[in-house]
């Protein structure tokens, strides 16, 4: 509801594919007694909150709780940057051998389909986007109000405000910050530590808070917990 601030919970029907509750936050008894309201929850997927597995467990015992695609893809990702990292020597040594390698074949590789779908899926939003954009403005031109625009095109009262705003059209701005969490920037010193000899969680936290991590402890606890498993 405000990023860094205020959270809910979605639970999102995945069969049907549609929303069915927005939480007023991330508690585990919250779940526990919307479950409890509900029963019949067979499958729940979720992200790696223990809030969520708590009151999974207590709100619907019977459940199987699987992690959700996203999560498995970031796990995957997390261990492998973690192994990279402890390991950049060795892969550094290795990597003037496979240099001098020559492969027995040279194949051309296929640009990327995925790649091309997502630039494909961006034009074709930016083209709707301009469109609904275009048709605010005619509306406005005419006399609408600003509420009888968003009633009239089906949209949010903020979008229309937004978009009147500028006579232009607005592109989106990419994020400077994309795919990065709050304790990227601190990885490397935490990494630096810990090769150091101080690899006590509670410790790292303080140190790093010190010098400006806003981050949870819990996720720092689950980057120097990776690394045990490492080493």
């Amino acid at each position: 509801m405000r990023k860094r601030h205020t959270y809910g919970a979605v639970l999102i029907d995945l069969e049907q594919r549609r929303r069915v509750a927005l939480l007023p936050d991330r508690e585990a008894d919250t779940l526990a007694q919307w479950l409890s309201d509900h029963p019949g929850v067979e499958i729940i997927a979720r992200d790696r909150a223990g809030a969520y597995a708590e009151g999974a467990r207590r709100g619907a015992p019977q459940a199987v709780q699987v992690a959700d695609r996203f999560h498995l893809a970031q796990n995957v990702a997390e261990v492998l940057e973690t192994v990279f990292t402890l390991h950049a020597a060795d892969l550094r040594m290795a990597e003037p051998a496979n240099q001098n390698v020559v492969p027995a074949q040279s194949v051309p590789s296929a640009p990327p389909r995925r790649t091309a779908n997502k630039h494909a899926k961006a034009v074709e939003s930016r083209e709707r986007r301009l469109a609904t954009h275009q048709r605010v403005w005619a509306l406005h031109d005419e006399g609408w109000s600003g509420v009888a625009i968003a009633r009239h095109l089906g949209l949010g009262r903020s979008t229309v405000i937004r978009f009147l705003r500028r006579a232009t059209f607005p592109e989106r701005q990419e994020r400077y910050d994309a795919g990065r969490g709050l304790l990227d920037p601190w990885k490397p010193m935490i990494l630096d530590r810990w090769n150091a000899g101080s690899r006590h969680s509670r410790q790292l936290f303080r140190e790093n808070q010190g010098r400006g991590y806003r981050g949870s402890y819990r996720t720092l606890a689950r980057y120097t917990q990776r690394l045990h498993l490492a080493r």
